[in-house]
Order: structure tokens, then C-alpha cells, then sequence
């Protein structure tokens, strides 16, 4: 990863643990395979994370998948969802607009933990429902239309 990018991430890091104090954030970057990983204690719950760089970045964001523990290679949301999160368009939890012009240069890692503790909230007993390219995604059901 560019040097200059890997400093923003952490100056990020620093900036999101300072905004979040009911954050417990355990994070390290893996330079080997380009990805940060850790773990999200929030609500006495425990998130656990890696969050790739796509090759195209900053073009494409960062891809998040959350970890039920932390040798699970299945994807966990919330008790009711199991499955993955992309943040390159296939499945978008955390866009801000749909399609590649959607995406922002600046979208950083401390956005993308921002946008993961608000959706934590949001799942707690209930289902979350968004829209991206013109279809509908719910969680918990999995429902998808057009």
C-alpha cells in the first residue's frame, strides 16, 4: 500500500477512537495481503473485522467483512443474517450513492468503521433495509427486489 494512504488510515484511526470513546478499537495492518484487521467491542458485544483494499483503490472503497469470532471465514452482521458485505457494489452496505460515481476518493477507513458502529445500532432487534442501484436489499430475510 502507498505510504501516504497507510498514514490517512491511521491519523483516521486515531480521529475515529477519539470521536467514538464507547468504541474498544484492536486493529493492525497486515502488509503482507494489503488488508487491516481487528477486533469492534461496542454495546459489550465483539465485531470482528478485515477490511481489504480493492487493487483499483481509491477508485473502488474498501471491502468490509465482519467475523462472527476470529477463525470464522463466514460473514456476520447479526444474529439473524449471515452472508457478505461488500462495499465494491455487489452488495453495499455503506454507500453513499449507488454506482461507480457514487464512490468518493476520500472514503476512508475511519467512515467505514463510522458507518459499521451505525449499522450495529440499527440491527440490534430489527431488520435494515437499503437501497442500492435500484434494488432492494433486507436483511434478516435476505429479500431482494427490483
Amino acid at each position: 500500500m502507498d505510504p501516504q494512504i497507510l498514514y490517512e488510515d491511521m491519523r483516521d484511526l486515531d480521529q475515529f477512537q477519539e470521536n467514538n470513546p464507547d468504541i474498544k478499537l484492536q486493529i493492525s495492518y497486515n502488509q503482507k495481503q494489503n488488508f487491516w484487521q481487528g477486533k469492534f467491542e461496542f454495546n459489550n458485544k465483539n465485531y470482528f473485522f478485515r477490511i481489504f483494499y480493492n487493487y483499483l483503490y481509491p477508485n473502488l472503497p474498501p471491502s468490509l467483512f465482519c467475523f462472527k469470532n476470529e477463525r470464522d471465514n463466514i460473514v456476520w452482521i447479526n444474529e439473524e443474517w449471515y452472508g457478505h458485505v461488500f462495499l465494491d457494489g455487489h452488495l453495499c452496505l455503506f454507500t453513499r450513492d449507488s454506482g461507480e460515481s457514487g464512490w468518493r476518493q476520500s472514503f476512508r477507513l475511519g467512515e467505514v468503521l463510522k458507518s459499521f458502529k451505525s449499522l450495529i445500532n440499527q440491527t440490534d432487534n430489527k431488520k435494515l433495509s437499503f437501497l442500492h442501484q435500484s434494488k432492494k436489499y433486507s436483511i434478516g430475510d435476505y429479500a431482494i427486489s427490483s
